[in-house]
């Protein structure tokens, strides 16, 4: 019973330091999209450099918001700065997803330490929870990660990259369908996030004018589930309650924009028939995304990445991959729906 509080408060807190995170991929995402839209379509070289500074920064804060959110899941502000300093060494080293969540952890327990141990009077409590306990846990957890962890962290995202980018040399359609399944078992959670991390760790060093097959296979997956379960309201209205009915033209923007999360609100209230429509939309489409060669070289933007010229190689079959993989999406959900016959609040 101990071990498993203890294993539910750390997924909480990485599903904090992940909520944190979600708000800068998205806008360095759709803002670096703008910034080759506007540059490649419109040729507004000024305003483009604007869209793209924003989303360089955008995506340099991912990182740090993933430690950081952790570490004030965990001990609130005192710990916030030792888990942002966390991230951005995270990023430094290329340590990626591992070193973030790692580096947040040792944050956020080091300020509780620090704040449990540090006895001081208390007119001293505001020096103690602004100066002394995020001076001295930001010194640990910087010390531990460059000096312990650093190296084999650095390992093991190497090693899995390197995994990903052979399976994806010789196994390129079981990788897409792991793919998938990856990026909505968990509705998005951190095996959904540590998916689309390791796709956009794929884009570093492409070359001018390539793309990533894992990086598309990647968004195609995440943006399945938001769009057939809209498709699955718009068909089957009679299986969903009116509440999610009234708000479901949402699924449509978010899930052509690449927000995957916009369907965890309406499928936790019937996972069982929900969720297996999504896993094997995602999966059919990621696998044919990859059997395509459709590659991706921005980290997000949805259908503002396909609009860009260059910016994902096999248009047409990607789009393709895409209609088959709502299509069995919202066959399986509409079918498994039908059997439980009409919606009935519980």
């Amino acid at each position: 019973m101990v071990l498993k509080k203890i294993g539910n408060q750390l997924y909480q807190h990485l599903i904090n330091g992940i909520g944190f995170m979600i708000p800068f991929v998205i806008t360095g995402g759709i803002a670096t999209a703008l910034s080759f839209l506007f540059q490649d379509a419109f040729h507004l070289k000024g305003v483009a450099e604007l869209f793209q500074t924003i989303g360089q920064f955008g995506m340099l804060l991912m990182w740090p918001a993933v430690a950081g959110g952790i570490a004030y899941s965990m001990a609130a502000r005192p710990g916030l700065v030792a888990g942002c300093v966390a991230g951005f060494i995270a990023n430094e080293m290329n340590t990626a997803f591992f070193g973030a969540a790692i580096g947040g952890f040792l944050s956020g327990y080091s300020a509780l330490m620090l704040l449990k141990w540090l006895k001081l009077p208390k007119n001293y409590l505001v020096l103690k929870e602004t100066m002394l306990v995020p001076i001295l846990s930001t010194f640990l957890t910087s010390s531990c990660l460059l000096f312990i962890f650093g190296k084999p962290l650095v390992a093991l995202n190497a090693l899995f990259t390197l995994f990903l980018t052979a399976m994806s040399e010789k196994n390129a359609v079981l990788l897409g369908a792991i793919i998938g399944f990856m990026m909505i078992i968990d509705l998005a959670g951190p095996i959904g996030k540590a998916a689309y991390f390791f796709g956009v760790a794929t884009l570093d060093g492409l070359a001018p004018g390539s793309t990533s097959l894992i990086m598309g296979a990647v968004m195609i997956g995440g943006m399945v589930p938001p769009l057939s379960l809209a498709l699955a309201m718009a068909l089957g209205k009679r299986f969903f309650p009116k509440e999610d009915l009234a708000t479901s033209s949402m699924l449509w923007v978010l899930g052509a924009t690449f927000v995957t999360e916009s369907v965890i609100a309406y499928t936790v209230k019937d996972l069982p028939r929900i969720l297996p429509g999504f896993v094997l939309g995602s999966m059919t489409a990621s696998s044919l995304s990859m059997w395509f060669n459709c590659g991706l070289s921005l980290p997000h933007g949805g259908f503002f990445a396909m609009m860009i010229p260059g910016a994902v190689s096999h248009l047409g079959w990607y789009l393709v991959s895409l209609l088959l993989g709502i299509m069995v999406s919202t066959s399986i959900i509409l079918l498994l729906k039908r059997g439980n016959g009409h919606y009935e609040e519980v």
